[in-house]
């Protein structure tokens, strides 16, 4: 539990001094360097405000997670269509994925599913999910949705062929800050908090979430929402 709470606060001060320290050297660089032309000038503090974003970001996860975890989230259940749910988040991630030269793969039933959740909630899942499967995912590879549903439930899996999951690794994933160790030798940006927020939201909603992994091959986290109301 010791080296957990280490390798937690760690992993925090990472997330936060990495960006802290570069946009502060670039600041210092337009404030003090009288060489640089407007362009250069321009050029820094685009990548300050970006990098700002990425902070700012990053503090809404944990103020998220802290909400969750204190119960003050009072979510709307209703009737969802989760078919159109998966088609919006595969378009909004159209542009990633043709620059990463990955191809989405959607198996999902013709007629629309319908399950009992929050359509907000629903979609910050899979929008966490697939950007996961964005970061772990190989180039020149495939991202996939699929939706299936017996009846009680509706499953969706969201998968891709990336370097995975180790498994002595797996039973961690939902954990607080973590993030697979190789994605921080590789500079990955992650939060830690992306799967945190995913599980809490599965819950909060009456479903449950799995994970399974074969490194390189397939990595799938399944999702489970209920077809009625509890």
């Amino acid at each position: 539990m010791k080296i957990q709470i280490k390798k937690m606060i760690s992993n925090i001060s990472h997330d936060l001094r990495t960006p802290l320290t570069s946009m502060l050297g670039y600041i210092e660089l337009v404030l003090n360097d009288n060489t640089l032309s407007e362009e250069e000038k321009r050029k820094y503090i685009e990548i300050v405000y970006n990098k700002g974003n990425h902070l700012y970001s990053l503090m809404e996860e944990f103020f998220q997670v802290s909400k969750l975890e204190s119960k003050d989230v009072k979510l709307d259940i209703r009737k969802v269509n989760i078919s159109e749910i998966i088609r919006q988040n595969i378009i909004s991630f159209f542009n990633e994925l043709k620059k990463r030269d990955m191809e989405p793969q959607i198996n999902i039933p013709e007629e629309d599913i319908y399950a009992f959740g929050n359509e907000k909630a629903v979609n910050r899942i899979l929008s966490n999910l697939i950007n996961n499967s964005l970061k772990y995912g190989s180039e020149g590879t495939t991202i996939g949705v699929n939706l299936t549903y017996d009846k009680n439930n509706v499953f969706i899996s969201v998968w891709d062929n990336g370097v995975g999951i180790p498994k002595e690794e797996i039973d961690y994933v939902f954990d607080r800050l973590y993030t697979v160790e190789k994605s921080r030798k590789l500079n990955l940006k992650s939060s830690g908090l992306g799967l945190t927020i995913v599980k809490k939201l599965v819950e909060a909603l009456g479903g449950t979430i799995s994970v399974s992994s074969i490194p390189f091959e397939k990595t799938a986290f399944t999702f489970t929402l209920p077809k009625k109301q509890k």
